[in-house]
């Protein structure tokens, strides 16, 4: 692996630590979820990373500039469906 590989690496498990860290605080703080709710969202984020690895680990030279835009549009799609007022929203 080269040293931009494990760059890439590093720096993607330092981006999703503080969710993992501080997510149930926050969620608890600004939407007032209980710590089981929020528990189960940094569970799901847990799974939905591994499932994301699984399932495009086999994507060859050709799928690689797909998926990596594919992969920049759904942060904009899930922000859209849950912070607009009509998901989570602060109580």
């Amino acid at each position: 692996m080269s040293g931009a590989g494990l760059l890439l690496i590093l720096v993607l498990g330092i981006a999703t630590m503080p969710f993992v860290t501080y997510g149930p605080l926050l969620m608890a703080t600004l939407h007032g979820t209980d710590a089981l709710t929020a528990g189960y969202v940094v569970a799901l984020q847990s799974i939905a990373w591994t499932l994301g690895a699984i399932a495009f680990s086999g994507a060859g030279a050709r799928a690689e500039p797909w998926v990596i835009r594919g992969g920049a549009l759904i942060p904009s799609g899930v922000d859209n469906e849950l912070f607009d007022g009509r998901g989570f929203a602060p109580r």
